[in-house]
């Protein structure tokens, strides 16, 4: 059972069906977690840490707003598709309390601290933001908060007034602004179920930003999409650098079972595997070329690395950090990190139930659904691991720096698995000290599982028996590696 890749291809599907946050990747699969029923002892933790939080990486936040206006056909993640703007207020007054209850439970005698946050959804630049914030500063302490992170589609900035409050509140200098653009082509846009016009309005919506002084803003690009073809995406890319934007993020779309499209048809043809592939090999090279670096899932113009990505604010960048991170989440399947909860720590999810989530929150109780209770020092050493094989490439010296142990000996037969399972392939190789995992788009996901301790895996093995044994296992919307497929 400890490489049975049979079985690490059996828990990547299962991932991938039952996880909206499928970009985390977690340690240990969310389909695993206990059932959270520990209200109370919640509470009681909440009062008694804020005397340790010195001990952690500051206070962070995740709130995710569950709406947009269309639902994107190569969306995994949990929203609705929604028009109706008394829903939208009901929703942002849900998020506000269940925010506050979180402070509220932390019994601050002032305001609440923290270092950042983060608005993921859905489309957060749909809903009154304006609202939201000034709402939030009367308990939560923003102008002292290092990094504000917000998603938007470019449609939704379209609106001038849309982010002024952020200059109104000072709060415009730290706010990195996330556009999820993923392609500017017509044609594959209209089969995403996509605002079309994108790169018309590109240039009006630079201009609201500038106005605002948003020094970080940041462009999701999308490989794979329906109707892309290589040279569509270069373009888009090429577009994109020639317009000077700093931050960039290429994803690569899978039609996993969560998304529309995968729904329809999820396996993937040789000559889409053929072009992911090589679009994705190309801008590699464009990137590096025009200057940019890739940092922590990121391609960065230039040296400025003030603003970090979520991996780096909220799950640290394998091995970067020191202390392990604070992470409150807010909004059905947020996903947060409490630090020394039963001893060492726990990974908790809000319910994926909407009516639920509203229910819970009215009713003045967290809306947690799901629970994993950290049980040794091992768990963040797995989770830094995973989320390396993520990147491609692995460096034993920030791993031995942080962890004062050469990983190599600390996990000899898992490394020794992936060295000669990948050599032979042509998909391993050693730099010095840094081990390079080639073309790992998709092998990476089953491969990662080396790591995974045997209680975990003898779970996962008991649960798929249990529920899942009659599942189609069919991982044939992975990109490529089709060797682990």
């Amino acid at each position: 059972m400890r490489f049975d890749l049979d079985l690490f291809k059996k828990i990547t599907y299962i991932h991938f069906l039952t996880d909206y946050d499928s970009n985390d990747f977690p340690y240990p699969p969310l389909f695993i977690w206990d059932d959270f029923k520990e209200e109370r002892k919640l509470r009681n933790y909440l009062k008694r840490i804020k005397e340790r939080l010195s001990e952690v990486d500051g206070l962070n936040i995740y709130a995710h707003f569950p709406f947009c206006k269309y639902k994107c056909a190569f969306c995994r993640q949990f929203c609705f598709a929604c028009q109706d703007s008394k829903l939208y207020d009901e929703y942002l007054e849900l998020l506000i309390k269940e925010l506050k209850m979180w402070a509220g439970a932390m019994e601050a005698r002032e305001k609440l601290k923290i270092r950042s946050i983060y608005l993921g959804g859905g489309t957060p630049t749909n809903f009154d933001l304006k609202k939201f914030f000034y709402a939030v500063s009367e308990f939560i302490d923003l102008k002292n908060a290092e990094q504000i992170d917000i998603e938007s589609t470019l449609d939704a900035l379209l609106d001038p007034q849309k982010l002024t409050f952020l200059k109104e509140l000072n709060l415009n200098q730290k706010t990195r602004l996330l556009i999820g653009v993923q392609s500017f082509d017509r044609k594959v846009l209209k089969e995403c179920y996509r605002y079309p016009y994108q790169k018309r309005i590109y240039p009006e919506v630079m201009k609201n930003i500038e106005k605002i002084e948003i020094p970080a803003v940041g462009i999701d690009l999308m490989v794979g999409l329906p109707r892309q073809t290589k040279e569509s995406f270069i373009e888009d890319l090429k577009f994109i650098i020639r317009k000077g934007i700093k931050i960039i993020h290429i994803y690569i779309f899978l039609k996993t079972p969560l998304t529309i499209l995968g729904r329809k048809d999820k396996a993937v043809s040789q000559t889409e595997r053929k072009n992911i592939r090589e679009s994705f090999g190309l801008a590699k090279n464009i990137l590096i070329s025009s200057g940019y670096q890739f940092t922590g899932g990121d391609w960065i113009l230039g040296k400025n690395k003030k603003f970090l990505n979520y991996q780096q604010f909220y799950l640290g960048v394998p091995f970067k950090r020191k202390k392990d991170p604070f992470l409150i989440c807010v909004g059905p399947t947020a996903r947060g990190i409490l630090p020394f909860y039963s001893e060492i720590g726990a990974t908790v999810e809000n319910t994926n139930d909407s009516n639920l989530y509203r229910q819970k929150i009215l009713n003045e109780k967290f809306a947690i659904e799901k629970i994993w209770k950290i049980k040794n020092k091992k768990f963040f050493k797995i989770k830094d691991l995973i989320r390396t094989l993520r990147y491609g490439f692995f460096d034993k010296n920030e791993y031995a720096e942080k962890y004062g142990r050469d990983p190599e000996k600390e996990f000899p037969q898992e490394f020794e698995f992936l060295e000669k399972t990948l050599t032979g392939l042509g998909k391993f190789e050693r730099k010095g000290d840094t081990l390079e995992f080639k073309e790992n788009i998709g092998g990476h996901l089953i491969l990662s599982k080396v790591f995974y301790e045997l209680e975990v895996l003898r779970k996962c093995k008991e649960i798929i028996k249990k529920k899942y044994k009659n599942l189609d296992f069919d991982l044939s919307f992975l990109p490529h590696n089709e060797d682990f497929i």
